[in-house]
């Protein structure tokens, strides 16, 4: 998979970083990755193409959701929603499966 390491979200850089050890949060629990709203950061566990690809989609709607002032609108479970919705929705419907379609 290549791995890009920067997109521009609403004009504005978000780095990325593929980290192999797991990701805990502040209370210890697993993550697949985070959006660092300061450093407009994301770092995804590097796991497989399949895990990594959704779960950077995820997290760069999650940025687009806090470029765009949508998160200041909406609860913090609906952007979670929001962000597994849509990270599926792409993934399966944008070829980025890397295998082709019927």
């Amino acid at each position: 998979m290549n791995k890009r390491k920067k997109f521009c979200v609403l004009g504005q850089d978000v780095t990325v970083e593929y980290s192999e050890n797991p990701l805990v949060d502040e209370t210890n629990r697993q993550l697949a990755g985070f959006f660092d709203i300061k450093k407009n950061h994301i770092v995804i566990h590097d796991e497989t193409d399949k895990d990594t690809m959704k779960t950077l989609i995820h997290e760069l709607v999650h940025a687009l959701i806090y470029r765009s002032g949508v998160a200041q609108i909406i609860t913090v479970e609906a952007q979670e929603i929001l962000c597994e919705s849509l990270s599926h929705f792409i993934y399966e419907n944008f070829d980025m499966r890397r295998q082709k379609r019927k």
